[in-house]
């Protein structure tokens, strides 16, 4: 969340919280928030906790084993020795309020309530945005939102680091932070800076053809590999004189076979024109729930693209972009953002 120049990662971004981080201590509202914080992670360690012993106790009671042939301890045996201890280990962080391991912070950081200041960056590391400094180590809770890429000020607690406040600094420009929030998408969906002059110009560039093709070769050995097993079936009678099972399975092949070669010859006519284009607006990014899968796509303008779940993480919402693709294949190829936030209007605050 964001207010003018600065972003709260916890509670609401309000002046009077700021005004307390700069004096080195915490508001009651951000007291309360981080004793929410506690309990969410409460509850993830004793959902991880009860899904291990489960299936320790599964594993246990139906395949245990102590010792195997040569007398050493079986593999059943070793897995379900650690998934206990796992779990067990998780249980008791759980029952103690997490005051000795695995919780990024404790209610004795919250009651001495200490703030420090810390210069440092936003910055895309490792599949998502992180928060770095060069004078001590610094940590945000996971799925939290973080501040657009660039320099800031962070409030943390004093102990563990935990990032409760950041400040924008006077001397990052708006351009230097979305070279680096470019910088970014670039690395999460694979495309380069000369890529992207390339479709400046309306065209693919070479390594965006090579990267459909990879596509394209791939969607190729799936379609083989699904006609390779109702090859199979059939010649080993798999399926029997069950001719009902024969007709709906061939069926099923030929839809399938028919929905990806279609896919593979739009792709082809992407690479053969090598064009490209492109629409301008807000993107806004979604989690879609299939079956027992989860998968990402940045929606614009009617237009959905599947994306990775590194792009998922690197896009900032509530942003103009501008976003490259694949004219018949509908294939995203690169994404550039437009300006600052549409809904920034900044007053300045005060700074110390």
């Amino acid at each position: 969340m964001s207010e003018n120049n600065y972003y709260a990662l916890l509670d609401k971004p309000t002046p009077q919280n700021l005004e307390a981080n700069r004096r080195g201590s915490l508001t009651l509202e951000q007291r309360r928030a981080l004793e929410g914080a506690i309990k969410e992670q409460q509850a993830w360690i004793f959902l991880l906790a009860t899904v291990f012993l489960s299936v320790a106790g599964y594993m246990i009671f139906f395949l245990w084993q102590v010792e195997g042939e040569d007398g050493r301890l079986s593999l059943t045996s070793i897995v379900a020795i650690g998934l206990v201890t796992i779990g067990s280990v998780s249980l008791l962080l759980f029952v103690s309020g997490g005051e000795t391991y695995f919780f990024i912070f404790s209610r004795d950081e919250i009651e001495n309530g200490q703030v420090e200041s810390v210069i440092g960056k936003v910055v895309w590391l490792r599949g998502r945005y992180r928060t770095v400094s060069d004078s001590r180590k610094l940590r945000s809770l996971y799925r939290r939102a973080l501040p657009p890429p660039g320099d800031y000020r962070f409030y943390c607690l004093s102990r563990s680091g935990l990032v409760i406040m950041a400040e924008e600094l006077g001397f990052a420009s708006a351009w230097q932070a979305s070279d680096l929030f470019l910088e970014a998408l670039a690395g999460a969906n694979h495309f380069s800076m000369a890529d992207l002059e390339s479709n400046h110009q309306g065209s693919l560039s070479v390594r965006q053809e090579l990267r459909l093709f990879g596509y394209v070769s791939w969607l190729g050995a799936l379609t083989l590999l699904c006609i390779g097993i109702c090859v199979w079936a059939v010649q080993s009678q798999r399926i029997g004189a069950n001719l009902v099972l024969y007709v709906l399975l061939s069926i099923l092949g030929l839809i399938l076979l028919l929905r990806i070669s279609w896919s593979v010859i739009r792709i082809f006519i992407d690479i053969w024109n090598g064009k490209v284009e492109h629409t301008d607006g807000l993107v806004t990014r979604h989690i879609h729930h299939a079956r027992n899968t989860l998968y990402y796509t940045y929606q614009i303008n009617n237009l959905k693209f599947p994306v990775s779940r590194s792009a998922y993480n690197a896009l900032i919402e509530g942003r103009q972009y501008r976003v490259y693709f694949a004219p018949r294949s509908k294939r995203l190829v690169a994404i550039e953002p437009l300006g600052l936030r549409v809904e920034q209007q900044r007053t300045p605050v005060s700074r110390p």
